[in-house]
């Protein structure tokens, strides 16, 4: 079997390279865009070499099902790029969605990338280490650690450190409290569709935020209310020049003299200031910026965290709260496009529950 990491994924003059070509125009540029042609491409020439097919017709559920035997023969392979099996499924679902759009442009009648047989060899990543979620106790211990980082800054002179503080008050109470994704309210270094949160998107009054979601399309969010004052206090701390402004933006010093014009002279103490007088935006916090903030304060806090808390955690945890009140309720929440995928993010901890109740049943 040709090994996936021995394969030269460079365009080719072919009907395979022309429907990816195709597809790609229709998505936005960016690391998705990128991620989406190195590994159709990948893709593409596996058809060539290991199953001689050449067309976008001519594939069958068959060689889905190689091809999948192939991703997860590729995990922990020094020479790939796939170290566990949610990098697997993450592959196959780039080829999924391709095939999904080959369906549509009428290349072929249905998805063999979705049958049984074909998705019967994918690794089952349900109990990887990535899906940790915020429990109800870590949730409140967040929270209360970066409530009492304000109170705290109330006492500092250090104008940069009350910034801060509300800020990263406002990160955690968003995550918390609106199921929004790390990548929806923060910055995405290369994809210019993803400059983090702006006041614009933000509905206090309503507590409804707009994001751009997973689907790459824009959704409205639910803000649940205890998000609501954290950050109309954090808003009125910062005074944003325009609506432009981000959300989160970053306290990064270089960057922060950067927005501003070259014959500025600036300080840690007047760079905000600076940035109101001459119309400048500062620029969003990124994703990895997200991730070493919660890292440091799990670090900082007087509760004491199993591991850092993470980004993706705070949506889960929310999810699961709902979930035991109404699945339903979960669903619209986390704007899954179906119930059977809420259902099936939450089965591990249904199961559980079940056999806790269980258990107390035969004490």
């Amino acid at each position: 079997m040709v090994q996936l990491a021995q394969l030269d994924a460079t365009p080719r003059d072919d009907d395979l390279e022309a429907a990816i070509q195709d597809r790609l125009a229709d998505l936005d540029s960016g690391k998705y865009k990128r991620n989406n042609a190195h590994v159709l491409r990948l893709f593409a020439e596996w058809l060539r070499q290991e199953r001689g097919v050449g067309t976008v017709e001519a594939i069958n559920s068959q060689d889905l099902r190689q091809f999948a035997r192939a991703l997860r023969e590729s995990i922990d392979d020094e020479e790939s790029n796939i170290n566990a099996g949610s990098t697997v499924t993450q592959y196959y679902d780039y080829v999924a969605a391709w095939l999904g759009w080959a369906v549509r442009d009428q290349y072929l009648d249905r998805n063999p990338a979705r049958t049984e047989s074909a998705t019967e060899p994918l690794p089952d990543v349900s109990s990887e280490p990535n899906r940790q979620f915020w429990r109800e106790r870590e949730r409140d211990a967040i929270c209360a650690t970066v409530d009492k980082l304000v109170d705290d800054a109330l006492d500092d002179a250090d104008e940069r450190d009350r910034l801060q503080a509300y800020r990263d008050r406002a990160l955690v109470y968003l995550l918390a409290y609106s199921g929004c994704r790390g990548a929806e309210i923060a910055k995405v270094s290369e994809d210019e569709k993803r400059n983090g949160l702006c006041w614009s998107d933000l509905n206090l009054d309503d507590g409804i935020v707009l994001v751009y979601g997973k689907s790459r399309e824009w959704e409205e969010a639910p803000l649940f209310e205890p998000a609501i004052e954290p950050l109309r206090r954090w808003k009125q701390r910062l005074e944003p020049a325009s609506d432009d402004w981000p959300v989160l933006p970053t306290m990064h010093l270089p960057t922060l003299y950067g927005e501003l014009p070259a014959d500025v002279e600036t300080s840690p103490d007047t760079v905000w200031d600076d940035l109101h007088t001459h119309g400048c935006c500062p620029l969003s916090l990124g994703t990895d910026g997200v991730r070493r903030i919660l890292k440091r304060l799990c670090a900082d806090s007087e509760y004491e965290f199993t591991t850092p808390l993470k980004p993706h955690g705070a949506r889960r945890g929310l999810g699961d709260t709902l979930y035991q009140e109404q699945a339903e309720l979960a669903q619209e929440a986390l704007r899954h496009k179906s119930i059977e995928t809420t259902h099936e993010s939450y089965s591990e901890e249904r199961t559980r529950r079940v056999k806790e109740r269980g258990d107390e049943l035969f004490k």
